[in-house]
């Protein structure tokens, strides 16, 4: 079962020391800290996120773990995980932009530490941190991990699953196995059980069986999905697979392209800008990684390994351009393997030269940047004593007035409303959303103040209606008659 020895043949490499690779995933776990929580306090959210944040603290309000699962109103899109760990996020570390994004972003460390894991099972430790690295240091993953989102839950549990897997040898491996199903479903979904093709597909070509008598009883882990969907059917009956169905495949978010040109834009255009530098070393150690699977001298558990990190981008890539509505995340899953390439390709330029003391650089060169004077532009805003005045300046408003989203029907699901998100998360009031043809239609008048979003051309709304800033931050902002 065990190919470790075997592929470490497949490169002419000098291994580090043991102590000295320890050493290198303690700078790799320092690295997580310093890129998924910097600015963790300050950086506002916003969208998807400040919307998960949002049932975070109404669960908060409540005292009731299913409120929002059970009510009239219940969200049922997806599971309940993230958005349970991130209401204990609030409790233990306040309501706060750190407390409701602990979660996504120490997941996101536990994505980096589990993509090594699983390729230095069967690559070198270069390789494998290297992966690691390209990995953190990818724009779509700091983007969707150092905040509010429940991919990186997913792509731990997922990874849980396959490293498990991996390690099968090994006594946790079986627990890891179907443990990581579990959470990777009950964070986002179905979309969680791909840790199980992935890891039969695995099984099948080198020809063992992914189930034991040492392992099955692990299989009991995986009863709270059952569970949780057990009671979600009770409650809702069929309703919660039609609107998973709605969800998966509603419309693109670009109606004005067809389906491939809204794929090239989003996926080829959006990679080629946002997998810098390492793009070519992907591209470089996908070719490596297909040359490869044809060499004979190579054992054949190490061929039929390259076979399967092929297959599991080319799956990606085909079930992204499949979704009706394209986004770049939804590379996400694929990101270990690209990790991988650009492991490979870069060590295949280097000879397999890894110096030891490069991660330590790299270390410094993200603590300086950090830490050095001034405000540079790519920091987050700090908007927290702002958004502390407002609240004091609205304590005795009721129900404060949104402009430029879209009213939200009495009785409705639970859903993404910006407006109504931002305002609720950040100052505990639930506001009446207008649009803008409401107010021009309606002329309302602003005597307590209304909020906007901060974009681009609201000086001419505020013109247009008379309006003033009063308080201004990232995302929002509030104004008053002049």
């Amino acid at each position: 079962m065990n190919i470790e020895t075997a592929t470490k043949s497949t490169v002419n490499e000098c291994e580090p020391s043991l102590a000295t690779e320890r050493f290198h995933r303690a700078i790799l776990v320092a690295l997580c800290i310093v890129v998924l929580f910097t600015d963790s306090a300050s950086k506002e959210l916003h969208g998807t996120a400040v919307f998960y944040a949002s049932l975070a603290r109404e669960i908060l309000e409540s005292a009731d773990l299913m409120q929002i699962y059970s009510d009239d109103r219940a969200y049922l899109l997806k599971p309940p995980l993230v958005v349970w760990l991130s209401a204990l996020g609030c409790k233990l570390f306040g309501l706060s932009n750190f407390g409701v994004t602990f979660v996504s972003r120490i997941a996101g460390v536990g994505v980096i530490l589990l993509t090594y894991a699983l390729l230095r099972r069967w690559w070198n430790h270069p390789i494998a941190w290297l992966g690691a690295f390209a990995i953190l240091t990818n724009s779509t993953f700091v983007q969707f991990t150092a905040t509010l989102r429940m991919d990186s839950a997913l792509m731990f549990g997922l990874l849980l699953s396959v490293v498990g897997w991996a390690y099968r040898d090994r006594a946790w491996g079986g627990a890891a196995m179907y443990g990581g199903i579990t959470i990777a479903v009950l964070s986002k979904g179905p979309l969680g059980f791909a840790a199980i093709p992935l890891i039969v597909g695995h099984a099948i070509l080198i020809r063992e069986s992914p189930i034991t008598r040492s392992n099955g009883w692990w299989s009991l882990l995986l009863l709270p999905i059952v569970i949780w969907y057990g009671v979600l059917t009770n409650i809702h009956g069929l309703d919660p697979i039609t609107e998973l169905g709605a969800d998966t495949f509603r419309a693109t978010a670009m109606p004005g392209l067809d389906r491939w040109q809204s794929a090239y834009q989003e996926y080829a255009l959006k990679s080629w800008r946002r997998y810098w530098p390492w793009l070519p070393f992907i591209v470089l150690g996908a070719m490596l990684a297909m040359r490869r699977v044809w060499i004979a001298e190579l054992p054949r558990n190490m061929r039929l390994t390259y076979v399967w990190v092929l297959l599991w981008l080319v799956v990606v890539v085909i079930a992204a351009i499949g979704k009706p509505d394209h986004d770049i995340r939804y590379f996400y899953p694929a990101l270990p393997v690209l990790g991988l390439f650009a492991g490979v390709g870069l060590m295949a330029l280097t000879k397999n030269r890894f110096p030891n003391w490069i991660p330590a650089v790299l270390l410094v060169v993200f603590l300086s940047a950090v830490g050095w004077p001034g405000d540079p532009s790519w920091r987050a805003m700090d908007t927290r004593e702002t958004i502390a005045r407002l609240n004091r300046s609205i304590a005795f408003v009721e129900q404060p007035l949104a402009i430029g989203g879209y009213p939200v029907p009495i009785g409705q699901a639970r859903r993404q409303n910006t407006h109504r998100d931002w305002v609720h998360f950040y100052t505990g009031k639930i506001p009446t959303v207008l649009s803008w043809e409401q107010v021009e239609r309606d002329h309302p008048r602003f005597t307590k103040g209304v909020f906007l979003t901060h974009s681009r051309g609201h000086e001419a709304r505020l013109e247009q209606f008379g309006l003033a800033i009063a308080f201004t931050t990232s995302e929002m902002i509030y104004a008053v008659p002049r």
